[in-house]
């Protein structure tokens, strides 16, 4: 049973359903985005929407979406993370999302779960951005909230990713991370910081303090 705050941050005000009531229809919600390439993809709202909506009105992602009066909305990216029944069905679409990220002009990453990484990062860029004196408390908390969501739902994903038979995406992505902390002269081969940060949040606990 999803709690109050589960209820209510799940929740598709196009389809009118929240993760639980997806899950039997082995559908599952995503983040929405807005943007005409990977280049310029932007959060749009806190408001996920389940897969299989955003596919039947998009035409599988090749027209923009935009119901209800809000925001019009172009791809989806990352998933959310709602119980581990709920993730074994966005694992089912990953592969869609993917394809259509890439479809969109995103950058050949091997392997490509990394894009959410990218998109991890314009998240927290984002949150901080929006974390200004003019900003409500109850915005901020709701943004917080949100990366907070999508930093575990990243995580799942990365951890999921078995490479060379054992170690996973996210061991190996830990690693350089480390790297990049311990060893100064390596930061000038980082090319993509949005994907440093998102190691960050994804491994702060354990991180020094300096």
């Amino acid at each position: 049973e999803l709690s109050t705050y589960g209820k209510s941050s799940t929740f598709d005000s196009i389809s009118g359903c929240d993760a639980k009531m997806t899950m039997p229809l082995g559908n599952a919600m995503f983040y929405r985005l807005h943007g005409e390439s990977f280049s310029t993809l932007v959060d749009c709202s806190d408001e996920p929407i389940a897969y299989e909506v955003f596919s039947m009105l998009s035409g599988s992602g090749k027209k923009a979406v935009a119901m209800n009066g809000g925001e019009s909305f172009t791809r989806v990216g990352i998933p959310m993370y709602v119980t581990p029944e709920h993730f074994r069905c966005v694992q089912l679409f990953l592969p869609a999302v993917m394809d259509q990220l890439s479809d969109n002009g995103a950058p050949k990453h091997s392997p490509p779960e990394k894009l959410f990484l990218e998109l991890l990062g314009r998240s927290l860029a984002s949150s901080l951005r929006g974390s200004g004196l003019n900003s409500s408390s109850s915005g901020t908390n709701r943004h917080n909230l949100t990366l907070l969501q999508k930093t575990r739902s990243v995580r799942a994903i990365l951890d999921s990713k078995i490479k060379d038979g054992s170690k996973s995406l996210l061991d190996e992505l830990i690693k350089s991370a480390e790297t990049f902390i311990n060893d100064p002269e390596s930061r000038i081969h980082v090319t993509n910081i949005y994907e440093m940060a998102s190691i960050g949040l994804l491994v702060a606990e354990n991180w020094p303090s300096h």
